[in-house]
């Protein structure tokens, strides 16, 4: 048996598995192991949420004929038919062309469990558990685990250049672990050789989006970087800030689409504009990415637009002047155009969005914590003034085509805010308590 503080229980739901399973047990006299990342995680003492199988001793027929699907006509992977879980063959692989899709695959019987793990990216990666619940690690993938070390498992790693950015999502995922020197090393050679040059946009996407999810999204960014990887060793000591909110983000449970907002808000123009073009995001994320460049300046400016600083009155608004009518009205200006800017009538999501971004400014975070709180459910309530306002526009305007009757709403829409700002925030916005 395993040794290590591990949960018998999920050890044990493998075993059974193994055991019992029906399809499994059709597919005999061949092996099946529970490998790869449902390993690793199990021995690191972590919930098992996917598993992964691997054949050995079987053939595509051999599969097919205990009722396996097929997944593809040339990759050796097929779905249990009654959970869709991926059950592989053991395989060998032969690089033919460049690019990770540059492969010829041997799935004989013949191959064996040790074969099939000596192609894989990392030695934590490449374990096996069987039936009796013994762990098979031909590589040292548990020494690994135990010093903290992400380590290819052979000259193999080189064929892929996916591994490359899989590296990189580990080491956002297991902050406390090191790139193995070697493998660094490794990395470096194949961006130096072009083999990073053959991947596409979407995968670079997949790759990096899951690592910017994960617990530390710094060390992915750094990474790329250390490997020299063009666009990402743009990276420079100016980005540090934005580095560090996207750590401090992640740790708090941040959205997983709301990083990108945080990376375009923080990152500077010289290197942010090329990452973006070398990635092929989904709409709605580009999208956000798009708001955020566009908008954050002006929305800065509303939520730092403070008469009263804290410095000089404190946190309280005793004798404190209200505001004059002229700037309340300037305020109501200022916040009408960016309400107009971001289409708040028909896509007030958006105003959400931003202030979720923005939240994690380095400057809306060295205010004082309450004091940039209240700005920003301020901006909230006036945004639902805004949009429900019941507008007083006069008879004439009512005859107002075309632009000009657009004008005339807008001004109506400006005024109503400059009565919301009077009423619930006469002292600004930081200042009132909603």
């Amino acid at each position: 048996m395993i040794e290590g503080k591990i949960d018998p229980v999920a050890l044990q739901a493998i075993c059974d598995r193994l055991k019992h399973d029906p399809y499994c047990q059709a597919i005999a006299p061949a092996t099946v192991y529970c490998v790869g990342g449902a390993v690793r995680d199990l021995l690191l003492g972590r919930e098992v949420h996917d598993h992964d199988w691997l054949v050995v001793g079987s053939s595509p027929q051999h599969m097919l004929e205990a009722g396996f699907l097929p997944v593809g006509r040339d990759f050796p992977v097929f779905l249990h038919p009654q959970n869709q879980e991926e059950f592989a063959l053991a395989r060998t692989e032969r690089k033919i062309a460049r690019g990770y899709q540059g492969f010829e695959f041997c799935c004989a019987p013949e191959v064996s469990l040790e074969e099939d793990l000596k192609r894989r990216d990392l030695r934590i990666n490449a374990m096996a558990i069987n039936a009796k619940g013994e762990l098979q690690d031909p590589y040292e993938g548990l020494c690994d685990l135990r010093h903290g070390l992400l380590r290819h498992v052979s000259e193999a790693f080189r064929e892929d250049p996916v591994r490359l950015l899989r590296v990189a999502r580990f080491a956002a995922r297991f902050p406390s672990f090191q790139i193995h020197p070697e493998t660094m090393t490794l990395m470096r050679e194949m961006v130096q050789v072009g083999e990073t040059d053959h991947w596409s946009a979407a995968r670079v996407w997949r790759e990096l989006d899951q690592g910017m999810a994960e617990i530390k999204p710094s060390a992915l960014w750094r990474c790329l970087a250390d490997c020299k990887l063009k666009p990402f060793d743009r990276l420079s000591e100016e980005e540090e800030p934005m580095l560090a909110q996207l750590d401090f983000a992640a740790a708090a449970g941040a959205k997983r689409g709301l990083t990108w907002g945080i990376f375009c808000a923080l990152a500077f123009e010289h290197f942010r504009e090329p990452v973006l073009a070398s990635l092929k995001m989904p709409r709605d994320t580009l999208a956000l990415c798009h708001q955020v460049r566009k908008h954050q300046s002006s929305l800065l400016d509303i939520l730092f637009d403070d008469p009263y600083v804290p410095d000089q009155h404190g946190d309280s608004m005793a004798g404190l002047p209200p505001l004059s009518d002229e700037v309340l009205a300037a305020q109501a200006q200022s916040i009408a155009g960016f309400f107009e800017s971001i289409d708040l009538m028909r896509r007030p999501q958006q105003l959400h969005d931003l202030l979720a971004v923005i939240c994690w400014h380095p400057s809306v975070q060295s205010q004082a914590s309450l004091r940039s709180k209240r700005a920003i459910e301020a901006l909230n309530v006036l945004a639902e003034d805004y949009r429900h306002a019941k507008l007083n526009v006069s008879e004439s305007q009512r005859r107002l085509k075309g632009p000009a009757l657009g004008e005339a709403i807008r001004l109506a829409r400006a005024l109503e805010l400059s009565k919301a700002l009077r009423t619930r925030y006469p002292h600004g916005l930081h200042n009132t308590r909603p």
